[in-house]
Parts: C-alpha cells; sequence; structure tokens
C-alpha cells in the first residue's frame, strides 16, 4: 500500500470510530447552547458574538452552515466532531511521518483516536475536536516552515495561526510549544520568521481577542478555582479512565527509559512535549496566579501531542517488530473501551443531562398547541432541551416566554414568571400543560401550575429531569 494513502486511510478510520454511537448520549447543556446559536440567522448570530460567546464565533457560523441543510439531531449535530477527529488523525500520520517515521506516525494516530479525549471530543457538539485538528496541521505547517527556506510557508504559518486563534483562543498558547520546539530542534534561523508570523497572526486576531477579554467574566464564570493536578493528569486526556490511565503510565515510563539509552526519537519529542507540556503549563499557571481559566476540556487541542508520545514510546519498545507492537497497540486500544462505553451511554454527558429524552417523551405524547413551561436542573434553564431538539417542541405553545433569545441577542429566550400579568392570559388558554421540571427539586413551575387550575395527569420521571402532563380541572 503507498504511503500516500496512510492519511486518508488515518481520516476514515478514526471518523468511523467517532461517529460510532455518537446518537445514542443526550444532548447536554453546552450542545444545546450550541444548536441554539447556530439555529438562528447570520445576523443573529453575528449579534450574539458581539454580546457572548464570541471566543465560538467561527464554529457556530459553520454548524449554522451545517444544520442549515440537515435535520438537528444527535447525529448530525456531533457528525462535523467525528469528522474533525479524523482530519486530526490523518495530520498526526503526516507529522509522524515528518519527524520520525511510518511506524510512529501510524502508532501515534491510534493513539491518539484512542485517547478517551479524543473519544469524547468525537461526540461532542462543540469545537474541542476542531482545535485538535486545527493544531495538528498549524504545527505540520511549523515543521515544513521550519525545514526550507523562504517566507511562503512562514506566511501560510501566520494565516493559519490567525484563523486558529479566531477557531479557538486557547489554540494561541500552542505558538509558545511552537517557540520551544524550534529551539529544542535548533532552529535558531528560523526563529525570526516565525515570530514574524506569530505577531502578523496576533494581528489579524486582535479584534477577536479584543472582544474576547471584554467577555471573559460572562464566558468563563462558572470555573472554580483549584484541583488543578486532578484536571490535569485525570480528566484533560484520561476522562477519569482508570484503565487508560495505567496502560499509559506503563508506556510512557517503559518507552522514556528505553528513548533514554537510545538517545532516539529527539525530533518527535521536541514536537510532543512541548505541545503537551507548556499549553497546560501556560493555562494553569495563568488560572493559579491571576484568575481561574482552567478547564480540563479547553486543552484538547494538546491530544495530539500525547499521541505522539504515546507513539513513539510504543514504537521504541517495540524495537520494529510489527507483531508487538500491534499488540501493544491492541492493548491501549482496548484500555480505552470502558471510556468508549461510557461516553457513549444515554447519559453519559455531564451531570447525566437527559434532553433527549425529555424531548422523545414529549414529541411522542403531546399535541399540537399544547402549551410547555421549563424549570431548571441545577441552574441549568430546562428550555435548553427544547433548543437542543426544536422539532420536539415546535408545535407547542411557549407560555413563559419572554423575548426570544435571537432578538436579545442571548443564547437562551428569557423565561417569565407563570403568575406574571403577561403569562396569566397565555396560560388560561391552555387545556393541556406541559411542565419540565427537576426530577428531585421542588419546583416553582409546578406549584404556579397547580394554583392558576391545572391537576397533574401523568407524570414520566427521567435520569434527573421530570416531564409533567398537566390538564385543567
Amino acid at each position: 500500500m503507498p504511503d500516500r494513502a496512510d492519511p486518508w486511510i488515518a481520516a476514515i478510520a478514526a471518523t468511523l470510530l467517532g461517529m460510532l454511537f455518537s446518537w445514542r448520549p443526550s444532548f447536554w447543556f453546552d450542545e444545546a447552547a450550541t444548536v441554539a446559536a447556530a439555529n438562528r440567522s447570520e445576523i443573529d448570530i453575528l449579534r450574539l458574538l458581539l454580546n457572548f460567546d464570541a471566543v465560538h464565533g467561527l464554529y457556530y457560523l459553520a454548524m449554522h452552515a451545517w444544520l442549515s441543510w440537515v435535520p438537528i439531531n444527535e447525529f448530525t449535530a456531533r457528525l462535523p466532531s467525528a469528522a474533525a477527529v479524523g482530519a486530526a488523525a490523518a495530520g498526526v500520520v503526516v507529522l509522524g511521518k515528518l519527524v520520525a517515521d511510518r511506524p510512529t506516525a501510524w502508532a501515534a494516530a491510534v493513539a491518539f483516536t484512542v485517547l478517551p479525549r479524543t473519544l469524547w471530543s468525537a461526540v461532542e457538539a462543540r469545537s474541542y475536536a476542531l482545535t485538535a485538528a486545527v493544531a495538528v496541521w498549524l504545527t505540520v505547517v511549523l515543521v515544513i516552515a521550519a525545514a526550507r527556506r523562504g517566507s511562503a510557508l512562514w506566511v501560510l504559518y501566520a494565516l493559519t495561526l490567525s484563523l486558529a486563534i479566531v477557531a479557538y483562543v486557547y489554540l494561541g498558547l500552542l505558538v509558545l510549544a511552537h517557540a520551544v520546539t524550534l529551539m529544542l530542534r535548533r532552529k535558531w534561523r528560523q526563529l525570526l520568521p516565525f515570530s514574524a508570523a506569530v505577531a502578523v497572526a496576533l494581528a489579524l486576531a486582535s479584534p477577536l481577542l479584543a472582544l474576547a477579554a471584554r467577555q471573559r467574566h460572562t464566558q468563563l464564570w462558572w470555573i472554580s478555582g483549584g484541583g488543578y493536578l486532578t484536571g490535569v493528569f485525570w480528566e484533560q486526556w484520561l476522562t477519569a479512565s482508570r484503565l487508560f490511565m495505567c496502560a499509559t503510565v506503563i508506556l510512557l515510563a517503559w518507552g522514556s527509559v528505553i528513548l533514554l539509552k537510545r538517545k532516539s526519537g529527539q525530533d518527535v519529542l521536541a514536537v510532543a512535549l512541548p505541545w503537551v507540556v507548556v499549553p497546560t503549563a501556560a493555562l494553569v499557571g495563568y488560572s493559579a496566579v491571576v484568575t481561574d481559566i482552567y478547564a480540563p476540556r479547553y486543552l484538547t487541542y494538546t491530544a495530539p501531542g500525547l499521541g505522539l508520545l504515546l507513539g513513539v514510546c510504543a514504537t521504541a519498545i517495540a524495537r520494529e517488530r510489527s507483531r508487538i507492537l500491534v499488540l501493544i497497540l491492541t492493548v491501549l486500544t482496548l484500555s480505552s473501551s470502558t471510556a468508549f462505553v461510557t461516553q457513549r451511554s444515554p447519559y453519559g454527558k455531564p451531570g447525566g443531562a437527559d434532553y433527549s429524552e425529555i424531548a422523545r417523551v414529549v414529541k411522542t405524547n403531546s399535541r399540537a398547541h399544547d402549551c410547555v413551561a421549563f424549570g431548571s436542573v441545577e441552574h441549568e434553564p430546562l428550555r435548553a432541551a427544547a433548543a437542543a431538539r426544536p422539532d420536539a417542541f415546535a408545535r407547542l405553545d411557549d407560555v413563559a416566554a419572554g423575548v426570544p433569545g435571537p432578538y436579545a441577542a442571548q443564547l437562551w429566550t428569557q423565561d417569565l414568571p407563570l403568575d406574571s400579568d403577561a403569562v396569566r392570559p397565555r396560560l388560561a388558554a391552555c387545556t393541556t400543560l406541559w411542565a419540565i421540571v427537576d426530577r428531585s427539586a421542588p419546583s416553582p413551575v409546578l406549584n404556579a401550575t397547580e394554583q392558576q387550575g391545572f391537576k397533574v395527569n401523568h407524570e414520566w420521571i427521567l435520569h434527573r429531569s421530570k416531564v409533567i402532563r398537566l390538564q385543567r380541572l
């Protein structure tokens, strides 16, 4: 098989693995935000970005284009992420061949693809898988530019970096890793054109950087301080997978000993180690000293670097014995199976979200012009379930809706109190009301509707929510 087919094979295999059972997990709050933002006009998206979530702007616009011609459901919303994982895996193969050899490239691609964080990003309707793909190909451009003379590739690097920052601001930290890579590879003469390219990229991306800085307090308010060791070593790449952690520790420790003895793998280590360490150290350091902006999933784009480290360690242990290499990669793949199964379970998303189940119950049992009202679960508005699956709620009358999100340049439509003057006439016209509330906590929504003449007809107890059908007495 010709070498040039390798990236395509890696891309197809990684995409198919990422797609597998991607329709099973329920949507959760962040994914509902993606659909809510993308499922509006381009002008309304731009108005939203000027007010909130500018760091996700390019992704929202891309998802708008995608969701405008496919039905909105769990599979279609996550399919671009699976494709992005495939693009990243192809890039890992290309990069591995540039800094090592074909076996290392393939080992790295397999390791990256089965990383729990990569598997997670493939079924997440957010931009994290895209960041991994952009990071890989930006690094490919860096390695090629550093190996050749001329400015054309540095211009390409500058343009790609500016696009990367626009796609995801935290990708800007990758330039610190790239600077370390150039120094470790002793590409001293390339530091000047590299610095110029970075300056151009920052200038091009500066409007977004300024807007993101202005929105920081509304964007990152939810992040709580501390827990950095757990975040980095337990969540960032492993997503709390004990089995994969054991396999990773053994592989890295064993492979490192062999690499140190042989003094081999210098080029791939010069690329992979800074990629894994530098952005993580920068983000965690800033969070510890200044203000907390670190969340483990924000550094998904460092996963290809860890894939390269695992790949070079695997080939070092195998010592050109293909059967041993296949065995190592098989064990690594099997060790990620628990993460794969957990992530693709119906309630595999954070908090055990059940938005998709809410939508299924409502769509199956409601009738046109029934009314609906939403409560909240753990401070998350449950109307996010309607944003994630608008098809299930399209025929219902949202009696408590205030200013629609698109008009207010917000993600969510405003909720009005059910006992307000604006809502009472709407409720008076309802004969059947669907209340979407917390499964266990007392619900103000339920209390208010019962006070206005409704009685519970039937309840569907879900994983963390409750769907209640009420009839007017």
